[in-house]
């Protein structure tokens, strides 16, 4: 059965595991709610959410465990890259059995969007340049999934012309 990848990457944005459970990988979104549930505990992102939202800034930044919290950017954004590209997996693997394949090899991934993701995330956190570690992690983890997608996007019009 098709699965939609953007349903797929919807799930993991809400929770991540949750889009490799819709996509059949029971054990892999298991682990992936597993550790994310260990780093959300371990890094107290919760509280400092809470208090950035009230304003509180000073207890956000003073509950947020920084060194914990830099490994939750990585899990979410695996989350969510694997979540999608399995999906379209999952839809290529049914369009070949049925004889009306229609994807390319050549596929694009959003590679660079999550790795920029991932990278501009752990950067906001460590620098925390905003008022809260939250929002620092939030702003630049945009900015860096932004800058991703564009450097890949250059690669493979750069790889095509090749």
């Amino acid at each position: 059965m098709k699965k939609s990848p953007i349903s797929a990457l919807f799930w993991s944005m809400a929770f991540p595991g949750l889009g490799q459970l819709y996509n059949k990988e029971y054990i892999k979104g298991l682990v992936l709610m597993g550790l994310e549930i260990y780093f959300n505990v371990m890094s107290n992102i919760n509280m400092s959410l809470i208090y950035t939202i009230n304003l509180e800034i000073h207890k956000a930044l003073t509950v947020a465990n920084i060194e914990w919290g830099l490994f939750y950017p990585s899990i979410y954004a695996f989350s969510m890259w694997d979540a999608f590209n399995r999906a379209k997996d999952i839809n290529h693997i049914h369009d070949i059995e049925n004889g009306n394949s229609t994807m390319s090899k050549e596929r694009t991934y959003y590679t660079g969007l999550f790795l920029g993701l991932v990278i501009g995330m752990v950067l906001g956190l460590s620098i925390n340049f905003l008022i809260s570690p939250v929002l620092s992690g939030v702003l630049t983890g945009f900015i860096g999934a932004i800058c991703g997608n564009f450097v890949e996007g250059l690669y493979v019009k750069h790889k095509n012309t090749n």
